[in-house]
């Protein structure tokens, strides 16, 4: 009972501020995912243990339970998890950033601290020329964008120069990797936020028990806002998240 109200705790401060991707920490290797938030409700979905879920602020906690979307077969849902079997990934070690300058970012994990590997992300990125993409990108009678028929995030305008991932090339102890350029290629509106100053434009945190990293990261803005988080497990790229946040 004392860990699981120290972990609603953590849960409760850390989630009081935005929206919040978190993993699944279930002993029995998965959890059940409730329609309301008690033990008899409906199972609507089973999430494996380590997957991650995505929480909304706005959509608050129930108790000691905490409200989720998740994906299942590309299909999105809504439902409850207790808090003792979840875990904000900003709890995690941090990856900080250590030099930026307007085309590229470089997070490198501190020598000596003993919570994480030897980890270093750098992450470029450019303005999309709208010449260079013109037929590509096509606006349907929703006003909604798809790059060679794949929808976009960030966009609002397929005539509008927006800032873009370029390449996000990942070490973890001496394993280089890194996020395919086909993961990357429909995000848009991108790094404003580290050039004008106002807020940190990403979270990269590292599971060093199960050697899983994530980077997460808040772009776009107003109606056309959105969280992403790149996965990787053991070295290798596992997934792109996108959620988003209203």
């Amino acid at each position: 009972m004392i860990r699981i109200l120290l972990l609603v705790g953590l849960l409760s401060g850390v989630l009081s501020a935005e929206a919040q991707f978190m993993k699944v920490l279930d002993p029995d290797g998965f959890v059940n995912i409730r329609e309301e938030p008690n033990v008899k409700s409906k199972i609507v979905g089973k999430v494996n243990s380590h997957a991650v879920v995505y929480h909304l602020e706005a959509d608050g906690m129930s108790g000691n339970w905490v409200s989720v979307t998740f994906r299942v077969n590309d299909k999105e849902l809504d439902g409850y998890i207790h808090a003792s079997r979840l875990k904000v990934l900003s709890q995690l070690a941090s990856v900080p950033l250590v030099a930026s300058d307007q085309t590229h970012w470089l997070f490198k994990s501190p020598k000596g601290k003993g919570t994480t590997a030897d980890v270093s992300v750098r992450v470029e990125f450019d303005n999309a020329n709208p010449n260079a993409l013109k037929g590509k990108l096509k606006m349907d009678e929703n006003g909604d964008i798809a790059l060679n028929g794949v929808p976009v995030w960030g966009l609002y305008d397929p005539n509008v120069k927006a800032s873009r991932y370029k390449s996000i090339e990942v070490e973890i102890g001496g394993r280089k990797t890194g996020v395919p350029a086909k993961e990357l290629e429909t995000l848009f509106s991108v790094g404003e936020d580290l050039q004008h100053g106002s807020r940190f434009p990403m979270l990269i945190t590292y599971d060093k028990e199960r050697d899983a990293l994530y980077i997460g990261a808040s772009n776009g803005d107003t109606s056309y806002a959105y969280d992403v988080l790149f996965v990787f497990v053991a070295g290798k790229f596992k997934e792109r998240l996108v959620y988003i946040p209203f």
